[in-house]
């Protein structure tokens, strides 16, 4: 009995150490095949941005609540509210009330996912607008950080020809690059603003868009101002966080 208990427990502590080590060859043979895997992955993860990076510019809308569908990212409100009555797609826009002589009407919405490098960069800067009659007064439309203002000069949310009708209303887009601003920590938002205004008609805004296009290429070279303005006014539709251009 002795030895036949003896047999018996050798015969299992073997099956034990058999199993053991088929365990640690399973357990290896895993890991090993993780790592395999795992490498192909960003291989293949590195090729494929590779390959878009090749044919693709990816910009971003630092304006995060450009279309205004979301109750949020909106401050200064003065005389000014989001509404549901008018807007260039979706269901909202943000519209400016006629102003007494006395007050502004104004609105702030913020820029975010920026590069805070203390550097200067280059923004193109869109938004659409929409009047039913001759708005008077000063506008004034600006990029700001902190207490620093860019102000958009070549910019106005006046119409005072009602003979330029179809060029300036109907959601008609205007925008401008501005050059040499530095992005540094301060808090930045784009502010809309029109003072004085006697005449009796609201201004519509949609579909702003901020878009930093300091290093910006299509076809490996560098292009004008002038042709990124023209490019983007006609082929970038309007978009939130990111889209991706085909390079030339």
């Amino acid at each position: 009995m002795n030895n036949k208990g003896f047999i018996a427990t050798s015969v299992l502590y073997s099956f034990f150490v058999v199993f053991l080590m088929l365990s640690l060859f399973i357990l290896n043979t895993y890991e090993n095949h993780r790592v395999l895997i795992e490498n192909l992955n960003s291989n293949i993860l590195n090729t494929l941005n590779d390959e878009i990076s090749n044919k693709y510019v990816l910009i971003k809308n630092h304006v995060s609540n450009g279309d205004f569908e979301e109750n949020t990212a909106l401050s200064g409100l003065s005389n000014s509210e989001r509404n549901n009555t008018n807007s260039a797609t979706g269901t909202y826009s943000l519209m400016m009330h006629k102003t007494p002589t006395t007050a502004n009407s104004a609105f702030s919405i913020n820029a975010s996912w920026l590069e805070n490098d203390n550097k200067s960069h280059k923004f193109y800067f869109a938004y659409r607008v929409f009047r039913k009659g001759i708005v008077n007064g000063t506008s004034e439309i600006s990029l700001n950080f902190g207490s620093t203002k860019y102000k958009f000069t070549s910019l106005s949310l006046n119409m005072t020809d009602m003979n330029d009708w179809a060029n300036t209303s109907n959601w008609s887009i205007q925008s401008q690059i501005i050059n040499n601003v530095i992005v540094n920590n301060q808090t930045a938002k784009v502010t809309f603003s029109i003072s004085n205004q006697t005449s009796e008609y609201q201004t519509f805004i949609d579909q702003v868009m901020l878009i930093d296009i300091t290093n910006f290429k299509l076809d490996g070279s560098t292009i004008s101002d002038a042709q990124i303005k023209e490019y983007f006014d006609l082929n970038v539709p309007f978009f939130t966080q990111s889209y991706a251009i085909p390079r030339k």
